[in-house]
């Protein structure tokens, strides 16, 4: 299937769809050249306000790639303007061959460069980005210094359970953790530990909480058996051309857009480097909220600073 020719879609404040789901798509492009806000919602419902995954601005544009192409688009700008959105539809992104692991990634980077002073970079280049979807990273953009962040990866590929036995209350975390989601005493019929911040922590001696200073998580000194730690471990670091993981499978884009982010940055092109980071940042809300939709139940732990006992 050629390329299509670019379908513009006129601003309204009515939700409207952008472009039906199609089992064929392999790529598409979103360009908002109103100048009022558009609230674009990925999937089928009503965009509005309130019901988006994120706003496109006057000039921002996203590309969908894979899977996340075919699926159905919608939208609503904030108000009616003269503008609207060029939606590009296309079945080859240019690149050759597929992309599904560390190798062909680094082709691809190299094939967006076109630079071949920057190809040594390249693996440098992923590993930032794959530094900034494990721990979040903010940059400010524009001559207003306004902030765009990329949140922390959290999907349920990276979920991991340790067996954890503490000893005088303690126990090292793994290597690899990032969050909790979940700390359960391996007892019968034993409930999942609720976490409280050191300070509050220290206060307590009910062995119904826990706490994570550094790398150690805490327990009552009572607890003495072993616990179940269900966490979000990082992902490995690319050293083989062969090696491969859960978002190369499911959105190789995400770390497309983020090193692409980096690559212009390192060579002071500010303007690409920041929308690539837009879209790099679209890509990582987006892989969470697939997850989160996947998920049944549980959600990560979260601090309670004004806990009182």
């Amino acid at each position: 299937m050629p390329t299509l020719p670019p379908v513009r879609i006129n601003s309204q404040t009515a939700s409207i769809q952008l472009a039906a789901a199609d089992a064929t798509c392999e790529r598409i492009v979103f360009v908002n050249d109103d100048v009022n806000g558009l609230y674009f919602l990925e999937g089928a419902g009503t965009a509005g306000p309130l019901n988006y995954t994120y706003i496109l601005y006057a000039g921002d544009e996203i590309t969908y790639t894979g899977d996340d192409a075919k699926q159905a688009f919608n939208g609503a700008w904030a108000a009616d303007g003269a503008g609207g959105c060029q939606v590009t539809k296309v079945t080859n992104d240019g690149l050759t061959g597929s992309v599904h692991n560390f190798g062909s990634l680094k082709n691809a980077i190299a094939q967006r460069l076109g630079r071949s002073n920057m190809t040594a970079l390249i693996p440098d280049f992923i590993a930032t980005a794959q530094s900034q979807m494990m721990h979040g990273h903010e940059i400010e953009v524009g001559p207003r210094g306004l902030a765009v962040s990329v949140p922390p990866l959290r999907i349920s590929d990276m979920l991991a359970t340790e067996t954890l036995t503490p000893t005088d209350g303690e126990a090292d975390l793994p290597d690899d953790y990032l969050e909790a989601k979940l700390l359960v005493p391996q007892q019968t019929d034993a409930a999942p530990l609720a976490f409280r911040p050191p300070e509050v922590f220290s206060r307590l001696g009910s062995a119904a909480y826990f706490t994570i200073t550094g790398s150690v998580v805490k327990f009552a000194t009572s607890q003495t058996s072993p616990a179940d730690l269900t966490y979000y471990a990082q992902l490995a670091a690319f050293t083989s051309d062969t090696d491969t993981d859960a978002v190369l499978q499911k959105a190789w884009h995400a770390y497309l857009y983020g090193a692409l982010a980096e690559a212009y940055e390192h060579i002071r092109q500010t303007d690409r480097a920041e929308r690539y980071f837009r879209q790099f940042a679209g890509a990582v809300r987006s892989l969470n909220n697939r997850s989160d939709d996947g998920q049944m139940s549980g959600s990560v732990l979260v601090a309670v600073p004004d806990f009182t006992p």
